[in-house]
């Protein structure tokens, strides 16, 4: 994987850092072994040790090293240095990184907007970005050309090509409680349950919508009313108990059954429900299911970090992309996530419900579960032939301490589990399925699609390329193949989140296939410089018009300025 435009600049960034700590370690008597030794969770947390003593162990009263902790007498610590030797630390490293990030335009705010992850977990974001971030190909900056997937002979081109299984078909016999926990959000809550009522499937399926108590009188009131239809079952909860307790009533109401939570500010489409059992069923040890979605971390499209829906686009015309790019398909993933989770019954049974104490009101639950689960040897997939669009957070509200305090139950809990989803992200086995329902989706729709054809050197030629794809807007959809000095790279203007694939000079053949799965139309040819493939080959197999637009003299005059160069006849 390709993750910055420079990575050698990154790693003498990191070496530099590294030095700077090694003299810190020695001045400060730290022993950064044996604190790992001491504090095995560190290890597993992702986090520097020093970095982790500075900014968590010295405030939980954590011993720097072995001779710290002896020269101790009781909590009281004889030898420490003053607190104000720490913020001068402090300072100094922020200082430094600020820099550091300002020359090479990593945005610390909108890096942690973009990654809640870290936010959550009180990680400083330029020391995140360097250590994990572009291993995982995290972006920089909103700006920031997002990771790049190779293909390789480890991920062929048949996965970002449209699928040719068969879809995956559930028990005959199967029956399902779909729970749905309710407390505010009245028009996400009823475009949801209308949804539910729409796509109930031929499956054995009951609706309960639990009542949380309420404070929208609107919302109740609309509920009774269909609830007194008989088209769902209603209960109330007493008083208000959250998200954890209400779902774990829902599970025990569930009987035998297999459960389906389910968020009520999600929509789901057409066949969505035998789409989930039939991967549930795909497997004896799979315990739950997640479909893609626009809202949903690393179940997320477009990319692990989500984004807007595309302007003009239904939840079922997204999803038919995904039903017939990635028809069959799916990923292993290291948990489920709670906005619309299949659970089989056989799992529940095993691991126990959603842990209240642990967790009160909401958020991490489901993850605790899935850990639980992993344990006991029961497997969680990623159905990547489904999309469920979901608002986030709005029923139940926005909480930023509670999603703080969640992040840290879980690592505490299952300290493996921060490396496990890294693992899972810097692995990136759900990328090509994105392609796939991209292509897809731009391959049905009504406007045509256009490949722009141009360098990666920015200027004049960049901007008049950015306005087009701005000007174009909904009325095409927009892809971009630019030269690299390891190929070409195909990217998805009219999805500025959109990851891009970079392909070798020798692989014409996968491009074509690549870009007849998109559906291209037309070639607009910007410039070509750097770029070592055959477009016109590529043009004469994709059957297409194309346009060309001059920005220069590159057309007559590789040199560009119609200069001629010293000893050279041009």
């Amino acid at each position: 994987m390709a993750a910055s435009k420079n990575p050698g600049f990154w790693r003498r960034l990191e070496r530099s850092i590294r030095k700077r700590r090694k003299r810190w370690i020695g001045r400060i008597g730290f022993d950064q072994d044996w604190y790992l030794k001491e504090y095995p969770e560190v290890g597993t947390s992702g986090i520097e040790p020093l970095d982790h003593y500075i900014q968590f162990g010295f405030r939980e009263g954590r011993w720097k090293s072995k001779r710290h902790k002896k020269r101790a007498v009781g909590n009281i610590i004889l030898s420490e240095p003053k607190r104000g030797f720490w913020r001068r630390i402090e300072q100094c490293v922020r200082k430094k990184l600020k820099r550091l990030q300002d020359s090479r335009g990593f945005d610390a705010r909108w890096y942690l907007e973009a990654n809640p992850d870290v936010k959550e977990a009180g990680l400083d974001p330029l020391r995140h970005y360097l250590q994990n971030g572009i291993k995982e190909g995290r972006k920089k900056s909103e700006t920031d050309q997002l990771t790049s997937v190779e293909t390789s002979s480890s991920i062929p081109i048949e996965k970002y090509l449209p699928s040719v299984h068969a879809a995956l078909r559930p028990p005959v016999d199967l029956s399902v409680m779909v729970v749905v926990p309710v407390y505010k959000g009245e028009e996400e809550t009823q475009r949801c349950v209308r949804s539910l009522l729409r796509n109930t499937d031929d499956i054995s399926a009951e609706i309960l919508v639990i009542n949380d108590d309420s404070p929208d009188t609107e919302l109740v009131g609309w509920l009774e009313g269909v609830a007194a239809e008989g088209k769902i079952k209603l209960i109330r909860n007493e008083k208000n108990l959250g998200f954890v307790a209400s779902a774990n009533r829902g599970m025990v109401l569930a009987g035998l059954r297999d459960v389906i939570l389910l968020n009520s500010d999600t929509e789901v489409p057409s066949g969505w429900m035998k789409r989930l059992a039939g991967h549930a069923y795909s497997a004896a040890k799979i315990g739950t299911v997640t479909p893609f979605s626009n809202n949903a971390t690393i179940c997320s499209w477009p990319t692990h970090q989500g984004g807007d829906l595309p302007d003009g686009r239904t939840v079922d015309e997204i999803d038919a992309a995904f039903r017939e790019g990635n028809c069959g398909r799916q990923v292993t993933i290291p948990t489920a996530v709670g906005f619309c989770m299949y659970i089989r019954r056989a799992c529940l049974d095993e691991v126990g419900l959603f842990d209240e104490i642990s967790f009160g009101r909401g958020y991490g639950e489901e993850n605790d579960f899935c850990m639980r689960a992993h344990e006991v040897g029961w497997r969680h997939l990623l159905a990547c032939d489904l999309f469920v669009t979901h608002v986030g957070q709005a029923s139940f509200g926005k909480n930023g301490p509670e999603l703080s305090k969640a992040w840290k139950t879980v690592c505490h809990l299952h300290p493996k589990y921060p490396q496990l989803v890294a693992q899972h992200i810097q692995a990136d086995e759900v990328s090509p399925y994105r392609f796939a329902a991209t292509a897809t989706l731009f391959r049905n729709a009504s406007e045509p699609t256009i490949l722009l054809v141009s360098h990666n050197w920015g200027g004049e030629t960049q901007r008049q390329v950015n306005e087009l794809v701005k000007d174009l807007g909904r009325s095409a959809n927009v892809l971009l193949l630019q030269g690299e000095s390891s190929g070409v790279r195909v990217s998805v203007p009219s999805l500025p989140v959109h990851p891009d694939i970079i392909m070798g000079d020798h692989e014409a053949d996968k491009l074509h296939a690549l870009l007849c799965s998109f559906g291209v139309d037309r070639v607009h040819i910007h410039h070509w410089i750097n770029l070592k493939i055959n477009l016109k080959e590529i043009i004469q197999k994709l059957k297409v018009p194309f346009d060309l637009t001059l920005h220069d003299n590159y057309l007559i005059c590789p040199q560009i300025k119609l200069i001629k160069q010293k000893n050279k006849p041009f």
